[in-house]
């Protein structure tokens, strides 16, 4: 397409009906993780009798897990092993340290299993993006591909 300068643009790529899929699941990603943090502040409270100072120094402990993952695991992580499985992992190394988190007893194994999520869920942060950024790009190859895996996966 020509613009109103006479220059010549690249036309526009349309956008694929996965992309729609994926801004939801992003946008319900975000709703969950804003519940999860509102959640683990009551959870604290009920299950250990932690009051503010105790669930801020527990948040205060997170971040620095979430920071330390982001620097320090990500990358080796992302290099070594496929952005799918990677992504899945973590996801799955996130709920199962949630579900751990809800029910388990002792406070020391409850926040360090606690913590455990907290490093998936940096790592699926970390690499949601470029999942994204792949899913939806039409010239990717196996663009094609991965949907119908994707499709024939979700009939299971």
């Amino acid at each position: 397409t020509v613009n109103s300068d006479g220059e010549v643009q690249p036309a526009a790529t349309p956008m694929h009906a996965s992309a729609h899929v994926l801004g939801v699941a992003q946008f319900l990603n975000g709703i969950a993780f804003g519940s999860m943090v509102s959640m683990t502040a009551v959870s604290l409270g009920a299950k250990f009798g932690f009051g503010p100072l105790e669930v801020g120094y527990v948040f205060g402990t997170m971040a620095i897990v979430l920071l330390g993952t982001g620097i320090f695991l990500v990358g080796p992580l992302s290099e070594r092993i496929p952005l799918f499985p990677l992504a899945v992992g973590s996801t799955v190394l996130n709920a199962v340290g949630v579900i751990g988190f809800a029910l388990c007893e002792n406070m020391w194994l409850s926040l360090s299993i606690f913590a455990i999520s907290r490093i998936g869920v940096s790592i699926k942060g970390a690499l949601g993006s470029q999942v994204t950024k792949l899913f939806t790009d039409p010239t990717n190859p196996t663009m094609h591909q991965m949907r119908h895996q994707i499709r024939a996966m979700s009939f299971l």
